[in-house]
């Protein structure tokens, strides 16, 4: 469907810049994408995710691209899931005051890496450290969730993608969490290769470049686009 998007890349700065955090308030007729960096990210700047985001802006119009004011760590285990659940509290606030300022329009999310495990612990919670789901009315707006290297990877989920199918990350998530995510299976892709270190452990060894390997040419972004895209003009409430 808009296999082309990709050509059209270099057109992203001249056509829609990522503002500031208070242009929340603004309603858009586009899609109100929200891009979360991986580990080691600082606040707002924009990571890896920025070569599916891009194409996104030039394929929606009228959208806007709001990159997450979190600081990714993965120093040690500890800041890590500190920078995790702080990311979610986070993400939540700017997925709850958009939806309830403007309740007719549609939210797009990409993480990477840490911004993947964020997205999904704030979409399915984590019963584990007692973080609790994002409320399902503010999930009917979100039309489309890409992740890419998520460390919190659940093995056999529908939404899974990439060419890792049987093993789970180094952070799996617990069972409990998946029927939360369920809700959004028909709205979520997940991409995974093995060789990734981090949603993909064990397996072919480790590769030091797939887990960044997702957004190198090509790749997974003509699918993923074209698939959020889709997602993007069905009807509000016909995305399961």
């Amino acid at each position: 469907m808009v296999s082309f998007v990709c050509a059209l890349i270099g057109l992203c700065a001249r056509l829609v810049s990522s503002l500031a955090i208070d242009s929340r308030t603004n309603c858009y007729s586009g899609a109100f994408i929200i891009s979360l960096h991986g580990c080691n990210g600082r606040g707002a700047e924009q990571g890896y995710e920025k070569n599916y985001t891009d194409p996104l802006l030039v394929a929606i119009p009228d959208s806007f691209r709001y990159v997450l004011p979190y600081d990714g760590s993965c120093d040690d285990l500890y800041t890590y899931y500190d920078t995790v659940n702080a990311g979610v509290n986070t993400l939540k606030s700017a997925i709850e005051d958009y939806a309830e300022a403007c309740p007719s329009s549609k939210i797009i999310i990409v993480g990477y890496s840490e911004g993947a495990h964020v997205t999904l612990n704030t979409l399915g919670g984590n019963q584990t450290d007692g973080t609790s789901p994002l409320g399902l009315s503010y999930g009917t707006q979100i039309v489309s969730i890409l992740t890419f290297g998520d460390p919190s990877r659940a093995m056999a989920q529908s939404y899974n993608r990439g060419t890792n199918k049987a093993v789970s990350g180094v952070f799996a998530r617990g069972a409990s969490s998946l029927p939360n995510l369920g809700f959004y299976a028909a709205r979520l892709l997940s991409y995974c290769d093995l060789g990734d270190i981090f949603c993909a452990p064990n397996t072919i060894g480790v590769v030091d470049d797939v887990h960044g390997s997702y957004f190198t040419g090509a790749h997974y972004v003509n699918e993923a686009v074209s698939i959020a895209v889709e997602q993007f003009y069905k009807p509000l409430g016909r995305h399961e």
